[in-house]
């Protein structure tokens, strides 16, 4: 017991570490409490979190002891980072909040994916509010300025369940992503072929979506990035095949 006890409070005490350095990197980790309506709408996305990385951590030689965690941040996307010989995957909380958003709303529409469940029965013709897309600032004041209450969402209850299935299947997909980016090198890579990433001393992060890149560097992004993206696919039908899908 007492062996287990150190080891417990060794694992905690590096934990702190480094989400100290993931924090100061970062918005900082989403925290509780957090306002109710926020707190509903994250509160699937914590626990698909923490069962992914409990099936990923079960895989050691995948994921090794990169930090993951939610970043308390209102945009999309999600980072990849190293500093010195940690590694890090943050995802925008600003992604779970919005990607319920979109694929309820899509399934909402009656032209939307008519071969799944009853399309008839869906009554919507509204659109995605824009400014979901353009989010900022910290995740926990996301509340004060939305109407979580006009929210589309599918009549038909197959379509809903299909709805909660595409959305657990895109955080998926994006937490592969950008595991992916570690564990393939990317960033190394880039580095060492002094191609442009976010660095200041120690820290090293895979920024996308970045201006004035040259046309060689491009094409090696959009290499890195189909790269990510082929191992988030073998992941997801690794566990597709794994859990038998009946």
């Amino acid at each position: 017991m007492g062996r287990l006890s150190y080891a417990a409070t060794a694992a905690d005490t590096m934990r702190a570490s480094l989400q100290k350095i993931f924090d100061l990197h970062t918005k900082g980790h989403l925290v509780d409490p957090l306002p109710k309506e926020l707190e509903f709408s994250l509160l699937p996305f914590r626990s698909c979190l923490d069962f992914r990385l409990d099936e990923l951590r079960a895989q050691r030689e995948f994921v090794g002891d990169i930090y993951i965690d939610i970043i308390d941040d209102g945009e999309l996307n999600a980072r990849a980072f190293t500093v010195e010989d940690d590694e890090f995957v943050g995802i925008n909380a600003g992604f779970a909040v919005v990607l319920p958003i979109f694929y309820l709303s899509v399934l909402s529409h009656p032209t939307a994916c008519p071969e799944i469940g009853n399309a008839e029965a869906e009554r919507s013709t509204g659109g995605i509010e824009k400014e979901l897309l353009f989010l900022s600032g910290r995740a926990r004041d996301l509340p004060l300025r939305i109407n979580w209450k006009q929210l589309n969402q599918p009549r038909d209850e197959t379509r809903m369940h299909y709805a909660a299935y595409l959305i657990k299947l895109a955080f998926d997909f994006l937490l592969s992503h950008e595991i992916g980016h570690i564990v393939r090198c990317h960033i190394t890579h880039l580095a060492q072929a002094h191609f442009r990433i976010a660095s200041a001393s120690a820290v090293k992060m895979l920024i996308e979506f970045e201006h004035d890149l040259s046309v060689k560097e491009c094409a090696v992004r959009r290499v890195l990035e189909a790269d990510a993206d082929s191992l988030a696919a073998r992941v997801q039908i690794g566990a597709h095949e794994h859990n038998r899908p009946d």
